[in-house]
């Protein structure tokens, strides 16, 4: 699942009322939506004290909100290779820096493109498959090799992707994947170091 998929499903599961994501008996999946009393006599809340703050990515770029502790995307645990790394106190500081320069910036990223929902997912750069290295032809292991280009929002596989470069107009200030597009139409503009993209120099 990529994560624009991701955060269009919870912009679904988000619109309504939180009793309407629990069930009432668990058999009966959300046929019959639980009542505020039911949800409070199931059992007891575990809150966070204060205000909690959740900084998500659309279309690259980081965002930060502040939300309700019922927001039903705490309610599940979604797995992915970088759960525990995204958690952690750098990666929670440079979200913050990275969220702060977002704003600051005013300017938003290309929309992401989203990956047709049946067929092969094909490169925007070179026009083959996004999993062309993979030996399977599972759709997971398809969804697992999509990658997108912070620049240009378009799909691209993991070679023509291999370039990294900061987006500072965008309010990017890590190094992220651009396609080789992207890349080379900006040579003339900036050029490249080891951390990132520094304005040419006169």
């Amino acid at each position: 699942m990529t994560r624009a998929t991701h955060w269009n499903r919870v912009a679904r599961l988000t619109t309504g009322n939180p009793a309407d994501y629990y069930t009432k008996d668990s058999g009966e999946g959300l046929k019959v939506a639980a009542s505020e009393e039911d949800i409070k006599g199931t059992s007891p809340l575990l809150v966070p004290p204060g205000e909690i703050v959740h900084i998500y990515s659309k279309n690259g770029q980081r965002m930060a909100s502040l939300v309700n502790h019922r927001w039903p995307g705490f309610r599940q645990v979604e797995v992915s290779r970088h759960m525990f790394r995204d958690h952690s106190k750098d990666a929670i500081m440079s979200a913050l820096r990275d969220t702060l320069a977002v704003r600051q910036c005013q300017r938003a990223t290309p929309r992401w493109m989203d990956a047709p929902p049946i067929g092969p997912v094909l490169c925007a750069v070179c026009g083959y498959s996004v999993a062309w290295a993979s030996s399977s032809d599972n759709p997971l292991e398809q969804s697992r090799e999509l990658r997108h280009c912070y620049a240009c929002g378009r799909i691209v596989c993991v070679g023509c992707s291999s370039n990294r470069m900061t987006l500072p107009e965008f309010g990017i200030n890590s190094l992220v994947r651009v396609c080789e597009h992207c890349y080379v139409n900006s040579a003339g503009k900036f050029r490249f170091g080891e951390k990132g993209c520094l304005p040419k120099q006169q």
